[in-house]
């Protein structure tokens, strides 16, 4: 039994972390988010951590993402099985040593819905060590089966960053703490620090060691689990669009989504000039990201609105306007019909002058009555008339003096 135990704790320690989907029960082989999993010693020691004593233990964060899921074991007192309401379970930064101790809360939850596993008999009789007293409680062979505890699917979880050190605490509240007393199996696997107990789970902390000689560290029995933390919800902009996580990258369907990409089609990264100004997407100043689907209004010279109520639309009829991209339709150039001088002298200004089309025309009399097409001609004929007649008059002129 033993040899298959060692064989077991072996694949565990050589097994990363892998996309094992959360189960209640955790065994060697599963994935794992630690340093290496603190199996369970089967001639160890429960040490007492019934409410108000609090255990801690130190971990290394191996992979980062989300701790899903806290495994642990332990046990009763003398066997004798009590009621757990809940356990109180709190994440620490680490405060170096030495001794090192948890330092500020990180994340804490009461824990009602837990998982334990169907006893566990292990080849020899487990201790019972509460060194919560003085002189402390070491009860050797005090018990045989124990239990392991699954804590899985964690609603909020705490998000571990790799190769950073905390420190998990653990309680148990139970229904008669008086004749039940609840304690964290103790594991063969050393981490660090020596495991540590506080009253309520505030300093001083104080270092355990192994009973009956309390020359031994003592180390706890716990896995870390879990998942990679999403895409969507990491913190990184990992699509490179300048937006991170949901709902500000719209490529996140929910911060659960494990991809920023690819973004849905918008106005303003379609690659179409959706306003008609000449700037496209990012480029257009009124798009305040890939995600906006709307690059802003067209400009005033090209958005089909009498804009500054002159009763011109657009380029090329409101002269104000220099060309489609020009956004203000105002001022307009001065011109004979918006001058505010009767220019032709008929006692009629600007637009109070029929003979004015818009505040645009430069022509407040009417046109020449004979300077139609065929008056044109006419005139032109005139002259010609007369530049024929002068020059034969002169030359006529001319041949006199000659005689």
């Amino acid at each position: 039994m033993r040899s298959i135990l060692i064989a077991l704790i072996a694949v565990a320690l050589v097994v990363g972390y892998t996309a094992t989907p959360a189960v209640a029960h955790w065994a060697p082989g599963d994935g794992y988010k630690m340093h290496y999993p603190q199996m369970p010693n089967d001639t160890g020691w429960d040490v007492n951590a019934t409410w108000p004593v609090v255990l801690a233990d130190d971990w290394q964060c191996s992979y980062s993402g989300w701790v899903k899921d806290i495994h642990f074991w332990g046990s009763w007192r003398g066997g004798i099985e009590g009621t757990i309401q809940s356990f109180r379970i709190s994440i620490h930064a680490n405060v170096p040593g030495p001794p090192s101790m948890p330092g500020p809360l990180l994340w804490e939850r009461e824990i009602t819905n837990f998982v334990p596993t169907p006893p566990i008999d292990p080849p020899g009789r487990q201790g019972w060590y509460d060194p919560t007293v003085a002189p402390p409680i070491v009860i050797p062979n005090d018990h045989d089966p124990y239990f392991q505890y699954n804590i899985v699917d964690i609603p909020n979880p705490f998000v571990q960053e790799e190769g950073t050190i905390y420190w998990l605490n653990i309680s148990a509240v139970v229904l008669d703490p008086v004749n039940t007393q609840w304690g964290w199996k103790s594991s063969a696997q050393h981490f660090m620090d020596d495991a540590v107990w506080s009253l309520n789970g505030v300093s001083p902390w104080t270092p355990m060691f192994e009973p009956p000689n309390f020359t031994q560290t003592l180390d706890l029995a716990f896995v870390i689990t879990g998942k990679p933390v999403p895409e969507c919800s990491d913190g990184l902009d990992n699509d490179a669009d300048g937006l991170i996580d949901f709902p500000a990258d719209c490529g996140c369907t929910d911060a659960l989504d494990n991809s920023e990409a690819p973004n849905p089609v918008r106005q303003c990264n379609d690659g179409i000039d959706n306003e008609g100004d000449g700037k496209i997407d990012m480029a257009d100043p009124d798009c305040a990201d890939v995600c906006d689907n709307d690059e802003g209004p067209p400009p005033e010279c090209n958005d089909g609105i009498d804009n500054d109520a002159d009763g011109l639309i657009d380029f090329p009829a409101d002269c104000g306007c220099t060309d489609a991209l020009d956004n203000s339709e105002a001022p307009n150039p001065i011109r004979q019909c918006n001058d505010g001088i009767d220019n032709d002298g008929d006692g009629k200004t600007d637009m109070a002058d029929p003979d004015c089309a818009n505040i645009c025309d430069d022509l407040e009399a009417p046109p020449i009555p004979f300077l139609s097409q065929w008056g044109l001609i006419a005139l032109m004929l005139v002259l010609l008339a007369i530049a024929t007649w002068v020059f034969f008059w002169r030359r006529k002129a001319l041949r006199g003096k000659v005689a």
